[in-house]
């Protein structure tokens, strides 16, 4: 679903941090009730490293370029489902073949991506895609109408007494409280539904994950009637959704988006 543009002279210069090996395995969220009891590793302060700042790009004639308005591009990974021996684990594996990516210096955002609910970017992806001034994005997805998080927290429907149903509010909270924890820097919301039109109103709900924080990055996916839309995809750094009709009366012209 993505179009990454390549660029070719784009050249990082940036500092290696040191690495911490733990011994944390990374799993993704499925239920409201998993969400609910999530805790990040108790070794996460010190084996996540931080984004790393880079002096700029260099491209083939040795010219330094510093603005911001070079090419943005993002890589999506989709590997077998995700979540795989040799990508949970910062620990050496000896699983084979295993996904490697090595072109670090070509891209911006890094999207760990896969079919589960609320998938938390591993801790060794994380890593890699800082040590190299490259963001990362975890994945908040809804595939199907019966799905929990879609009926529970979208729609308000089939809500058992004492069960853990929180507003669309309290979600973008959790979902912050975890890209925070993790020390990621966004989501890819993923919405492959169709919103009955009883319930189109509360897609505006879904702004509140988007500003839940001026510091977070969020790139939103909408399925309506199958047809998958990517919304302002060109300008996904800066005011994501201001470019598009649908979304604009949703925004608060305070809040800056990227």
């Amino acid at each position: 679903f993505f179009l990454v543009v390549v660029v070719a002279y784009r050249n990082r210069i940036v500092k290696m941090p040191h690495m911490v090996s733990v011994d944390f395995v990374d799993i993704p969220i499925n239920s409201l009730e998993q969400l609910r009891d999530w805790k990040p590793p108790i070794c996460a302060d010190e084996a996540i490293c931080s984004l790393q700042d880079n002096g700029g790009y260099v491209d083939d004639q040795s010219t330094l370029h510093r603005g911001l308005d070079l090419p943005k591009v993002m890589f999506c990974h989709d590997m077998a489902g995700g979540y795989l021996e040799f990508d949970r684990t910062t620990k050496p594996t000896a699983e084979f073949p295993s996904f490697r990516y090595v072109h670090w210096h070509l891209i911006d955002v890094f999207v760990y991506f896969s079919h589960q609910n609320i998938t938390i970017p591993p801790i060794s992806w994380i890593n890699v895609a800082h040590r190299h001034n490259v963001k990362v994005y975890g994945t908040f997805i809804i595939e199907n109408s019966t799905n929990e998080f879609f009926g529970r927290v979208f729609c308000r429907k089939n809500i058992s007494a004492g069960s853990f149903s929180p507003s669309v509010g309290e979600l973008a909270m959790y979902l912050d409280k975890i890209r925070r924890k993790m020390k990621f820097e966004g989501w890819l919301i993923n919405m492959e539904i169709e919103f009955p039109e009883v319930y189109l109103l509360t897609i505006s709900s879904v702004s509140h994950i988007i500003t839940i924080s001026s510091r977070i990055d969020c790139l939103f996916l909408l399925a309506v009637n199958i047809f998958l839309l990517a919304f302002s995809f060109p300008k996904f750094y800066d005011e994501l959704f201001a470019a598009d009709s649908y979304f604009s009366h949703l925004l608060q012209s305070d809040i800056r988006y990227r």
